[in-house]
């Protein structure tokens, strides 16, 4: 049987390594807060009082030699532990077991050593120790060699035992809850590791110890700020920990708030708006997940697209697709037979306000087989109308009842069968309107000028013995005068219309007989000459201008007959009219022809002979006897010829301006309008 002392020695002999080992550890873990064992490094324990790691078996609670009071249980966790020698003499009394569970080696419990082999080899307790408190008397005698060989086998790791009392000897009651790991001391928190091992709680993250296992993907033990603590990043995550999903705007981010990942979610745009060729396309949004929505896309229908998405409305065309109209900010489809004008679906054969093409406008005359019919500007005159002149807003013209009987009206250009205002009582004929002058001439060279609405008390006899020069519009600044009253000087004079003089120019007749008509536009007068011999002979001139800014003549035209006449000069032309050949001839401006003869446009029935011509952009109108109104153009008269009306009966004038024309005409008497 192995005695006492047999026993202390061989609790020595165990003893004697950890204590050397204990002497050399360097970390203080004792500054790590705790909640449990598990927090603490191997062979320390948690204080749950001060919440503080302590060692397992503290050399001040085993006692010295003589005798120290052991508080509770606890547990020998490394080498260190047991550097306190098992004292031969008299151990303290103490409550309860005197070692509740020592661990003197990885897989080794004392515990189960007490039970299986203490109790056969160790003494009988001492009388005055009470059996499981004391171990005293003599030293332990060397232990028995089947003690020694059972340790390895008998004293597995924290194997509880149970409250066994070890007779005369040794308490056998071990705590397997606070039986300590025998593995080395770990690094503490904050620590360059490898593994988890290395590490006093077995959390090696980032490469340094760490306070929890700290696996978020926003979340690191390695920050500056606080290493060895697992907290929250911003930004990416930290190398090592999973990394966020999405790409773009969309992707997940550290928001410093939170273990996992933030992501935008439908607030954050992540693909703009768009519309092309009537495909709009809407904006994307993030999915919250790191991904963006998908492309939803949608047509237009009749609208075009905006900006950014299809239009929902339109003013006008251009916003619906082609064929549809823009009507009352809808698109709308036009029926068959419909054009679609701005704003609306027409019927360009019918519709006056888009005849013959949008924006035609028949100016209150109907529109017939897509042609502007004539309006009626002024009925009911007691007499053939001529036409005066046309400004901005009015409309002259004069009736002959009985000639030289004449009265001159004015009447709103725009007016549709409206009632005219005398504007003069004279008895004389009237050459045309310039600002608010109505010039007139009469027989034996009573030429003159009037204030329009004040006639019968403004009277101004222009400078005799010359003549007026007929002149349509646009109405010249500067009217002139003609002077044959010598017989070898032929002048032309041009006036204010406060009759003040302005610009001469004369030349000798060198035989000259005849000036058959003149005509003015603008600053240039035109005319014809021609003479006769002494036997009576014809001999042809030709046609001629003169300037107010440049007093000097030039030939136009030659080979003139003798019964050609101007009846119109424009900025475009000379058109000369032929009573007895029914013939309506054009010399070009402004640089005519020099001496070959007129242009022939159209040769008309001698009973319908040319009464009134004129020409404009769009080609010459003319009106023949019969009262028809045609157009043609210059270049081709036959291939281009229209009729724009007819039963007009005969016109002495045709005027015009950028939208209409007008004359009068008889039976009915009247003063007509047609939309150009």
């Amino acid at each position: 049987m192995t005695t006492k002392r047999g026993l202390r020695v061989v609790l020595a002999t165990l003893a004697l390594p950890l204590f050397w080992a204990g002497c050399f550890a360097s970390p203080d873990y004792t500054r790590i807060t705790c909640e449990t064992n598990k927090q603490c490094a191997t062979g320390y324990q948690c204080n749950l009082t001060t919440k503080k790691c302590i060692h397992a078996v503290d050399a001040s609670s085993l006692g010295e030699a003589g005798g120290s009071h052991v508080d509770g249980a606890f547990d020998v966790g490394s080498v260190a532990d047991l550097s306190v020698p098992v004292d031969a003499g008299p151990a303290d009394r103490v409550s309860g077991d005197a070692i509740a569970a020592v661990d003197s080696m990885p897989g080794t419990d004392t515990g189960a050593l007490a039970d299986s082999q203490i109790s056969n080899d160790i003494a009988p307790p001492l009388p005055d120790a009470p059996a499981g408190l004391d171990v005293a008397g003599p030293d332990v005698a060397k232990p028995a060699p089947d003690l020694l060989n059972d340790l390895p086998n008998d004293l597995p790791d924290d194997l509880p035992i149970g409250n066994k009392d070890v007779p005369g000897a040794v308490d056998a009651g071990i705590d397997s809850a606070s039986v300590a790991d025998t593995r080395p001391a770990g690094s503490p928190l904050g620590a360059t590791c490898a593994t988890s091992s290395d590490c006093a709680l077995g959390n090696c993250v980032d490469r340094v110890c760490c306070d929890s296992p700290c696996t978020g993907a926003c979340q690191s033990c390695a920050l500056a700020t606080s290493l060895g603590k697992c907290s929250n990043v911003t930004g990416a995550p930290a190398q090592g920990h999973p990394p966020c999903a999405g790409s773009g705007i969309c992707a997940g981010t550290c928001s410093g708030q939170g273990a996992s990942c933030a992501y935008h979610g439908a607030e954050t745009n992540c693909g703009a708006a768009g519309c092309t060729n009537g495909i709009a396309t809407d904006a994307r949004t993030c999915d919250g997940a790191g991904s963006c929505s998908s492309i939803q896309t949608h047509p237009c229908g009749a609208f075009i697209c905006g900006a950014s998405a299809c239009l929902t409305s339109c003013t006008d065309n251009s916003q619906c697709v082609s064929g549809d109209a823009c009507v009352s900010g809808q698109c709308t489809a036009c029926s068959t037979g419909q054009t679609v004008c701005p704003n609306l679906c027409v019927n360009l054969q019918t519709n006056s306000s888009n005849c013959g093409a949008c924006g035609h406008d028949c100016l209150g005359g109907a529109c017939l087989q897509e042609q502007c019919q004539p309006a009626v500007v002024a009925g009911n005159l007691d007499a053939t109308a001529t036409v005066l002149g046309v400004d901005s807003q009015t409309l002259y013209f004069a009736t002959y009842d009985s000639p030289p009987n004449s009265t001159a009206f004015s009447v709103s250009k725009t007016a549709l069968n409206g009632t005219a205002s005398s504007i003069s009582g004279l008895t004389n004929g009237f050459a045309g309107v310039i600002g608010n002058k109505l010039f007139y001439y009469g027989f034996q060279g009573s030429e003159g000028s009037c204030t329009i609405g004040a006639c019968s008390t403004t009277e101004n006899p222009l400078p005799s013995p010359q003549r007026i020069v007929s002149f349509k519009s646009p109405s010249p600044q500067y009217y002139s005068e003609y002077d044959l009253s010598s017989t070898t000087t032929f002048s032309i004079s041009w006036y204010a219309t406060d009759n003040t003089p302005n610009a001469t120019y004369s030349q000798p007749t060198d035989g000259i007989t005849s000036y058959p008509s003149f005509f003015s536009n603008g600053d240039n007068v035109y005319w014809i000459s021609y003479f006769t011999d002494t036997g009576g002979i014809f001999h042809s001139l030709g046609v001629y201008t003169a300037s107010r800014t440049n007093a000097a003549q030039a030939q136009l035209a030659g080979s003139l007959t003798q019964n050609m006449s101007l009846v119109d000069a424009n900025q475009y032309s000379l058109l000369i009219s032929d009573t007895d050949a029914g013939t309506l001839s054009r010399v070009p401006l402004p640089l005519g022809l020099g001496t070959s003869p007129p242009q022939l446009i159209v040769t008309l029935p001698l009973a319908a002979s040319l009464t009134a011509a004129t020409e404009d952009a769009g080609g010459i109108y003319w009106m023949d006897g019969a009262g028809t109104l045609s157009r043609c153009t210059a270049s081709n008269c036959s291939g281009t010829k229209k009729v724009l009306a007819i039963g007009q009966s005969q016109s002495s004038s045709l005027y015009q301006d950028t939208g209409a024309l007008y004359w009068g005409r008889g039976g009915p008497n009247q003063v007509m309008r047609l939309a150009k």
